[in-house]
């Protein structure tokens, strides 16, 4: 504050040149602190380039994970837990906004819904207060918020300011999850809005599925016979599917091509191609998901030339689990495709 006040204060003295040299130098490094200072407020404030935030609303903070697990509502929650939500994988951005005064909390809950309808987005859930929960919606975000791992539990968002205003989340009493797919995956979208003494906080999350690095053992001809031999079966991480569903998706071509080399070197073997799932949801709606999932591989190998009689699909669902469902991690490793050789 004094460098300001010096420098714009400048006068002149004697020397006159020496005067407007320390002069321009105080103006320089005012100006350089301003813009410093500037550039870092304004790239904190950041908006994410898929949904802006509410119009007057103000940046309280924001927290970024580059590759995590995240729990999206897509029905009312139960006294067991959120039925039938989703648990994409990828990047993570969440901001908390305060919204302006003079505003409701229904109006900013009706003008984001309309623009991520707008913007291509499809809504999966939408509930306001007791219509979140089957039996009330006091726990609701407690749910959602607070008990799935480390991406859903708010309070390890410890970056910034975020600790100032995380657990606020849990007197939300508006939810909102949403969908898009985009030309590098799909972008899911959660908003939470809560009225603390009339001012409402509004909680975005948009997660944008990406790839993880899964290339540490190339899954080839060779790694299969091997795998086959040791253990008789072959697990695939490799194969992947849209979220919630058995739509199998582009990246999983090579490994694809790689087990159908494999299975026409045994053309009197059989095997079993089995589907598991992590334990998110309900039991009925994971095995189901299995069967079709390991539906679709045998589908995408009989293309590529495999006999049907040499493959017997069977969803497993969460009954075979290798990890922890406890775990982003053990969630992660049991969601995968066996190839079991047959007797």
């Amino acid at each position: 504050m004094q460098l300001m006040i010096n420098t714009l204060l400048c006068r002149v003295k004697k020397p006159i040149i020496k005067h407007f040299k320390n002069c321009f130098m105080k103006i320089r490094l005012l100006i350089s602190l301003l813009f410093v200072f500037g550039a870092i407020t304004l790239f904190a404030q950041e908006d994410h380039p898929l949904i802006s935030r509410y119009d007057g609303a103000s940046w309280l903070c924001s927290y970024a994970s580059n590759y995590t697990s995240y729990l999206i509502a897509t029905e009312p929650g139960t006294s067991d837990g959120i039925p039938n939500a989703l648990t994409p994988e990828g990047k993570l951005s969440a901001y908390i906004y305060l919204g302006p005064r003079g505003k409701s909390i229904l109006e900013i809950f009706r003008n984001y819904e309309q623009q991520l309808r707008k913007g291509g987005f499809d809504i999966l859930f939408s509930c306001i207060a007791d219509k979140c929960m089957a039996r009330g919606y006091a726990n609701f975000f407690v749910l959602t918020f607070g008990s799935y791992g480390n991406a859903n539990k708010i309070e390890q968002r410890t970056n910034g300011n975020c600790p100032k205003y995380n657990t606020n989340v849990y007197s939300g009493s508006h939810y909102l999850s949403a969908r898009k797919n985009t030309a590098n995956g799909t972008a899911y979208v959660v908003l939470a809005l809560a009225e603390i003494n009339e001012q409402v906080y509004i909680f975005l999350d948009i997660l944008e599925t990406t790839a993880m690095d899964t290339g540490k053992v190339k899954v080839d001809a060779t790694y299969m016979a091997k795998s086959i031999s040791e253990s008789g079966k072959v697990v695939l991480y490799d194969i992947l599917f849209e979220t919630g569903n058995a739509v199998i998706l582009p990246a999983s071509e090579a490994v694809l091509n790689e087990i159908a080399a494999f299975v026409k070197t045994r053309p009197g073997r059989t095997f079993y191609v089995a589907g598991h799932t992590d334990d998110t949801g309900s039991l009925e709606a994971n095995m189901t998901l299995s069967q079709q999932r390991a539906d679709a591989v045998v589908r995408a190998l009989i293309s590529r030339g495999i006999s049907v009689a040499q493959l017997i699909a069977r969803g497993v669902g969460p009954l075979s689990p290798v990890g922890n469902n406890r775990t982003d991690e053990g969630r992660r490793l049991n969601r995968r495709v066996e190839l079991v050789e047959r007797l």
